[in-house]
């Protein structure tokens, strides 16, 4: 008997060889078939061996082709979860790249507008030496004095760009009227202290308009990198918002 013929073949597709025969095969064995004995059962119904044989290994090339695309399936998932692993990780890292990013180009405009607070406020103090150099004898006199007051109460009240800018502008209006007040007084234009506190407002709004820029350049940087992708959405994600302008004169 030869090796084929002492192969055992299994049960479970020892019907589906006999059924590809003759499609007669009707009985099972727990303990599967030689090749002898599906010959030997074939034979009874006048089946030749060599279709015995030829039916077996069409089977048997039928359930190498199911492993080897179960085989390639499992391949197929192992990649498809390789990738999304990749994918997640990759994500993972532009959003903690993205995040320090905005992170600190916000911490560089909170820096640039604390420089510009620190302007404005030296110009806003200037107010008391202004008034003081007024009689507040008139009525004109007692309006300025008035409005001088009121724009650096307001630019103190200021808790926001917004209203610091609109406070600025009041202060800037101010300091114009108390200027024009004073070219209409020919012994308080030529004081030495009304020149020097000139010099002084005009050094300020040198400062000023140079932090103002510095400022928003960087809010211009800020916002630009806020809003593309996909950094637009990973700031939804992580509460980053657009800032403000300044925009006083």
């Amino acid at each position: 008997m030869s090796h084929n013929q002492e192969q055992q073949i299994p049960d479970d597709i020892a019907e589906e060889v006999l059924n590809l025969a003759s499609e007669l095969y009707a009985q099972t064995d727990t303990q599967g078939y030689s090749l002898a004995e599906l010959q030997e059962i074939g034979g009874k119904v006048e089946i030749p061996s060599e279709i015995i044989s030829e039916a077996l290994q069409k089977v048997r090339d039928k359930y190498q082709l199911q492993e080897i695309a179960r085989q390639k399936k499992q391949q197929q998932l192992q990649t498809i979860k390789i990738t999304a692993l990749f994918i997640i990780c990759l994500l993972s890292l532009l959003s903690v790249i993205t995040y320090n990013s905005l992170s600190n180009k916000q911490q560089d405009i909170t820096a640039k507008w604390a420089q510009v607070e620190n302007q404005l406020a030296r110009k806003a103090n200037l107010i008391p030496t202004l008034i003081s150099l007024t009689q507040a004898q008139t009525e004109q006199e007692k309006q300025l004095v008035s409005s001088l007051e009121n724009a650096h109460n307001k630019y103190l009240e200021a808790s926001n760009i917004d209203d610091k800018s609109t406070s600025t502008e009041n202060i800037d209006q101010a300091i114009q009227a108390f200027n024009q007040y004073a070219l209409n007084n020919q012994t308080l234009a030529s004081s030495q202290a009304f020149i020097n506190l000139q010099y002084e407002i005009a050094g300020t709004e040198n400062r000023i308009a140079t932090e103002k820029m510095r400022y928003n350049q960087s809010v211009q940087k800020y916002n630009q990198t806020l809003q593309s992708f996909p950094n637009s959405i990973i700031a939804k994600l992580t509460g980053f918002e657009e800032k403000s302008f300044f925009q006083s004169n």
